[in-house]
């Protein structure tokens, strides 16, 4: 299943979806499976969703489910 340990923040939108440090992201949006490392992460977004769309995260935090909703930006920060 999926599980990915969020070990840093820097992304103003995970920011405003309120993403926290030591949350575990078990669900990308329906997607529950492999364990992804961050580089991962990052690549199943790129290719699975596009700029601007909303995702759903489910994450375990102190060992409860919390439900988050993120908007991801609406162009690349490097343009």
């Amino acid at each position: 299943d999926l599980a990915l340990k969020v070990t840093f923040i820097w992304a103003p939108h995970a920011k405003a979806a309120k993403v926290q440090l030591g949350d575990i992201i078990v669900d990308l949006d329906g997607f529950r499976g492999q364990n992804l490392d961050m580089r991962q992460f990052h690549g199943f977004l790129q290719m699975k969703r596009h700029w601007g769309d909303t995702i759903r995260l489910k994450a375990m935090r102190n060992g409860k489910s919390v439900d988050l909703t993120m908007k991801l930006p609406d162009q690349p920060p490097f343009e």
